[in-house]
């Protein structure tokens, strides 16, 4: 640490131009060397301008230090240097990564406060958090707005992103708002595929058949996933004739059960102590000349 100690104060003593400092700090070793180094910037006369302050928060970032990374944000903030939005997006990615979910999506209203647009760099970590079923945290509301700002940027909401945060929705069991973004994808001009019905069809229980039924008169053929994910949701709600129907229809719809499907009857079968019949379906699956892999 000493030589970026040296390195500070011969620039800070010479009068250099604070906003034509350099550090190499990629080879700043932890956390605190980076810190150190801004604590010594913050007291240079005038202040840097916020591109070279973003090198101490890039590397304190990629340290995997969230918090002091979101620390030094405020520090900024506070010091009444403009940021930008390369900044906000390092900021936004640690919030996710650190699980401060309110501040993550606050930041959201920093960039249209300092007038800046927010792009995929900004999106795809907020996404995340909706993905990995933080939907109950966030509140459905949150996950809402997030569609509707992308929707008022240059970023808008495609096909992948509704279905991500449709699934998001059905995971934690919100299936009314899951429902009703999926109703508004229409209208919004966004053509939902096999994908957005598969993850209804696995968020839901009573309405699977429906949706599944549904299919062929919006132009969507059912893939094998389809009648896997409805298969399972049959065996789950101990229905196994509907089930071993759905499975015994697939060779007619042109799809061949595949090693995943078989496994996924078996284990159904099996659940509900339906041993003899599994082990046949087993037998059937080898004939078919499917091999059975560790999840079989």
């Amino acid at each position: 640490m000493s030589d970026f100690r040296c390195l500070s104060t011969n620039l800070v003593s010479n009068g250099t131009s604070p906003d034509k400092l350099w550090f190499d700090f990629d080879n700043v070793n932890g956390p605190d060397d980076a810190l150190s180094i801004y604590k010594m910037m913050i007291k240079m006369k005038p202040l840097p301008s916020i591109r070279p302050f973003n090198s101490p928060l890039s590397r304190i970032v990629k340290l995997k230090d969230y918090s002091v990374s979101v620390y030094i944000f405020k520090d900024i903030s506070n010091l009444g240097v403009p940021v930008n939005i390369y900044t906000l997006n390092m900021v936004i990615n640690c919030s996710c990564n650190s699980h401060r979910v309110n501040f993550e999506f606050s930041m959201l209203g920093v960039f249209f406060k300092l007038d800046h647009m927010p792009d995929e760099s900004t999106f795809s970590p907020l996404l995340k958090v909706v993905i990995n079923g933080l939907c109950k945290v966030i509140n459905t509301t949150m996950a809402i707005q997030l569609l509707r700002v992308m929707e008022k940027g240059s970023c808008r909401p495609d096909t992948h992103k509704y279905n991500m945060i449709i699934d998001g929705l059905c995971k934690d069991r919100m299936i009314d708002s899951a429902m009703k973004l999926f109703d508004k994808m229409p209208q919004k001009g966004i053509n939902r595929n096999v994908i957005t019905y598969n993850v209804l069809i696995n968020g839901l229980s009573n309405e699977a058949r429906k949706v599944y039924n549904s299919l062929p008169g919006k132009g969507i053929i059912p893939c094998s996933i389809s009648y896997v994910i409805l298969i399972n949701g049959y065996f789950k709600e101990m229905k196994i004739d509907e089930a071993m129907h759905l499975f015994r229809q697939m060779p007619f719809k042109g799809l061949v059960p595949y090693v995943s499907t078989y496994t996924t009857v078996m284990q159904g079968l099996f659940r509900l102590r339906k041993c003899s019949t599994a082990l046949l379906i087993f037998d059937e699956m080898q004939a078919a000349g499917q091999k059975p892999n560790f999840r079989t």
